[in-house]
């Protein structure tokens, strides 16, 4: 089964989406091209880390793009029946999907950058390594969620349903920075798969610190 590049097909996945006519096919390439992409920027965090994270990255970053997608796709099909659009579970899947498949495309397209980053960093201070990989997932959801608002628009008809994917990604958005900040595959070196859910902090408290403590410091 070989992965698709989302960008490349963007008129075969609006008429999949619309008809349902090779959408099984196109959800299990963008499935598998997400996960590839996923562990391969993993692996390389894992690297830079090091110990058990060699191991435990590829699996944690896998979890949060596309276990995040799991926790939040009931969510989309239940907003978007209320909003008036009768989509079954496979076209929610795959609309879902099209964010997540750009947004791990682009993380794929910045890993050379950040692994580059990381061999020139030579400081033990670990913030501003933090920061670049922050950056760059931060600028994977951007893409992936512009993306999702392209397919939106062409395939809703009023925009009270692109109104509600657009809450949907916000949502998406925070649950997936909150799963980083569970599992931090990229914060530091820890035999933890896990972090208790009661151990404190958020994720936007977490960057809102490595921010001012990079700049103003």
């Amino acid at each position: 089964m070989l992965p698709i590049n989302v960008f490349h097909h963007r008129e075969e996945l609006l008429k999949a989406l619309r008809g349902g006519v090779g959408l099984r096919s196109l959800i299990r390439r963008m499935g598998v091209g997400s996960f590839l992409c996923a562990t391969g920027y993993g692996l390389v965090l894992g690297a830079q880390v090091g110990g058990w994270q060699v191991l435990s990255s590829p699996v944690k970053l896998c979890l949060v793009l596309l276990g995040t997608t799991g926790l939040c796709v009931a969510a989309l099909y239940v907003m978007l029946a209320l909003a008036g659009q009768r989509l079954g579970w496979g076209q929610v899947v795959g609309l879902a999907l099209c964010s997540v498949s750009a947004s791990a495309l682009c993380m794929a397209a910045l890993l050379p950058i950040t692994a580059f980053w990381a061999l020139a960093n030579s400081s033990p201070d670990r913030a501003p390594l933090v920061l670049a990989h922050a950056t760059a997932f931060g600028i994977a959801g951007w893409v992936g969620t512009r993306f999702g608002m392209e397919m939106a628009r062409a395939l809703f008809p009023v925009p009270r349903a692109i109104h509600v994917f657009t809450l949907w990604l916000w949502l998406f958005g925070l649950a997936a920075q909150q799963m980083a900040w569970i599992f931090r595959p990229h914060f530091h070196a820890t035999t933890t798969f896990m972090h208790p859910l009661a151990s404190g902090g958020t994720a936007l408290q977490r960057l809102w610190d490595l921010i001012t403590g990079t700049l103003f410091r």
